[in-house]
This record gives structure tokens, sequence and C-alpha cells, in this order.
């Protein structure tokens, strides 16, 4: 049961929740609790068709890790979604990367400039400090 509450612990919590609420005179069904509760929570089915090679391929490779076909094709799918978001994850980050590397030289133009016209640097010592300070890393 990936990340859900045990079944047992859950029975256990309502049972006594009902019972508080029926000492205090409000009527709560535990079975209606029960279901209302688990039905918020339960997994959702997905169903599919493979051709016969396909579904040989996924047992075969389900029985090396010691599963089911249908834990393993859960797997796999879990898996495939979680590299999608990955993939674009890493597709944003390389856009940010090459973004923040054009600010970096825009600022060191920019600096460079300031330094030249405002701070009479000469265009050389402008250009070292720069290149030290800013181009370097």
């Amino acid at each position: 049961m990936d990340g859900f509450i045990d079944e047992n612990v859950l029975k256990k919590f309502l049972r006594k929740f009902a019972h508080q609420c029926y000492s205090q005179g409000e009527r709560i069904d535990y079975f209606v609790l029960k279901k209302e509760l688990s039905v918020k929570d339960k997994p959702k089915t997905v169903g599919f068709e493979l051709k016969d090679g396909y579904h040989r391929r996924l047992e075969s490779e389900a029985k090396e890790f010691k599963m089911s076909a249908g834990q393993y094709a859960r797997r796999l799918v879990i898996d495939a979604l979680d590299d999608a978001d990955r993939e674009r994850l890493e597709k944003r980050m390389v856009m940010l990367e090459t973004e923040v590397s054009e600010l970096r030289s825009d600022l060191a133009t920019a600096v460079e400039a300031l330094l030249i016209v405002a701070g009479n640097y000469p265009k050389e010592k402008a250009k070292e400090w720069v290149d030290r300070n800013l181009r370097a890393q």
C-alpha cells in the first residue's frame, strides 16, 4: 500500500471516532464513514490490453523482479511518468542556465560601461576589472 494507512489502523480509528461521537449524542455510522474516507483515498484502476509478445515480455521481466505482471506494469507506468517530469525539469534547468549566463554577460557589459563613463576608468582597466570579477566565473 504505497502511502496509504493500514486498513486495521483505519478501522480502529473510525470505531473510536464513531464511539466518541455517539457518546456525545451524535450518531455516526461507522460503515458510512469508512466508505466515505476510503473512496477518497482509493487508487484509481487503469486497464489496458497488450499484444501477446508484449505480455510475455512483461511477465518475463516481472519475474526477474519477483513481481506480478500487474505490479510490474504499474511500476513501469509510474517510472515513465516520473521520468517525463524529470525530463521536463531538466529542459527547464538548461533554459534557466542559459538565461542566467546571458544575464551575467549583460551585467558585465553594463558594469564595464559604467566604470568607463561614470567611474572615469580607462577602457583597459575597466575591462580587466570586469574580466577578473564578473567574467571569470
